[in-house]
């Protein structure tokens, strides 16, 4: 009801990025980490790493779960350890969802999330996880898109 409330309102006038996603934020966050049984990490304006230039893609907004310690320092004894991350600042995260929200540019938020969902799907593909989808939504003059990329 409160995002409801919320959508309304931003959707009835010219808001700002900020604005359209400061409920959203909210209820991502509540969503994946505040929950008790909750194990994700949020995150917000996030640098992912690409395999090809230009090689970072800003997130607006990234959930993420921890490797496990031991693997960490496995792959950390690696010269090429970046290939098993997805975010610059927090190595040792898993990339589970992004999110991108742009006032009013529909081809760069378009453009935005392919990246970050690539950066996401590289990470797994680098890790040996099984073939399985990623997620992503885009918040576009206050309307949420819902995306999947399955490698």
């Amino acid at each position: 009801m409160c995002w409801e409330l919320h959508h309304r309102a931003l959707s009835t006038r010219n808001s700002s990025e900020f604005e359209q996603r400061r409920g959203f934020d909210d209820l991502v966050q509540y969503a994946f980490e505040m929950r008790a049984e909750g194990r994700h990490v949020f995150r917000i304006e996030r640098d992912l790493r690409l395999p090809k230039p230009p090689l970072v893609a800003k997130a607006d907004l990234v959930t993420s779960i921890e490797l496990p310690m031991d693997w960490w320092i496995f792959l950390r004894s690696f010269d090429t350890r970046d290939i098993f991350t997805s975010q610059k600042a927090n190595p040792n995260l898993i990339t589970t969802f992004v999110c991108e929200a742009k006032a009013k540019d529909p081809v760069g938020v378009a453009r935005q999330i392919a990246l970050d969902l690539c950066s996401a799907q590289h990470q797994r593909r680098a890790l040996g996880f099984a073939d399985g989808p990623i997620f992503g939504a885009t918040l576009l003059r206050g309307t949420l898109q819902i995306y999947h990329s399955h490698r």
